[in-house]
């Protein structure tokens, strides 16, 4: 028998659909978050904080939504608090709060389980391309060290896809 008779078969196992028919029927979606802040918490003449927000979901058998904050400065293990903020004429409005980090090696990193009804994807991509998202940060019990700022922008954003076998 040739070898190329196998061809199709090994390219439909390569695929993972036969292997894992679950792959095929879920969607992902991401939106991808980043600005810089600045404020007290920083030495003077140091570069502004880096930060990114991603919200990662899924849907159609695999179910979760998991919102990623994380940021990069030398402030980062003494950073006590971090919310994420819709700035309004009024003031800032708290929309989430992140729970307590891991802020070693310079970034300050957390992750948030989001129920389902809870800060929309949608309402998130609006907010940030109209320039009304933004990220606060005490660095230090209640802000001794200081405070960081910045607004977001949307760096990347992704509709449902097929994780695989689209």
């Amino acid at each position: 028998m040739s070898p190329l008779r196998y061809c199709p078969a090994a390219l439909l196992l390569v695929s993972g659909c036969i292997l894992s028919p679950g792959d095929c029927t879920y969607q992902l979606r991401s939106l991808e978050l980043t600005g810089t802040m600045t404020g007290s918490a920083l030495r003077p003449g140091s570069p502004p904080a880096v930060m990114s927000i991603t919200l990662a979901e899924s849907k159609d058998g695999v179910s979760y939504r998991i919102l990623s904050g994380y940021i990069t400065t030398p402030a980062a293990p003494a950073i006590s608090l971090v919310q994420l903020r819709q700035l309004t004429p009024q003031g800032p409005a708290v929309l989430l709060t992140f729970p307590m980090g891991d802020g070693q090696s310079g970034t300050w990193a957390a992750n948030v389980d989001l129920a389902g009804d809870s800060l929309p994807f949608r309402v998130l991509s609006l907010l940030a391309h109209s320039g009304k998202l933004g990220v606060y940060a005490q660095a230090g019990i209640q802000g001794n060290l200081g405070e960081l700022a910045g607004n977001l922008k949307v760096r990347s954003e992704t509709g449902w896809e097929h994780p695989r076998c689209d």
